[in-house]
């Protein structure tokens, strides 16, 4: 996975827009089929916002090695605790919780 954590930090996404290019229909549908057990649709969410989890693990740690490690946990942890997402909130709110 750390491979694709550096992939998506090379994507020039803009800060705050971890979706950008994904409408938001997209990735609501994205989230309805993952929490089906649907492996592409969370690898869909899991590039739509790898970069900005990232990100929020590297304030946090201050250390490269340590976020990449975080980001990873918190996508493993997300993958396990999909089926409880209600959608009271943003997915990318609830992800970034999980971080």
């Amino acid at each position: 996975m750390t491979a694709s954590i550096e992939d998506g930090r090379e994507t020039g996404r803009e800060r705050g827009a971890p979706s950008a290019g994904i409408s938001p229909a997209a990735l609501h549908a994205a989230v309805e089929r993952a929490r089906a057990g649907d492996v592409r649709s969370f690898e869909t969410l899991y590039r739509a916002h790898v970069g900005r989890v990232y990100a929020v693990c590297l304030r946090m740690h201050g250390n490269r090695e340590e976020a990449e490690d975080s980001a990873q946990e918190a996508f493993v942890r997300a993958w396990r605790r999909l089926p409880s997402f209600e959608g009271r909130s943003t997915f990318s709110s609830w992800l970034h919780r999980i971080a």
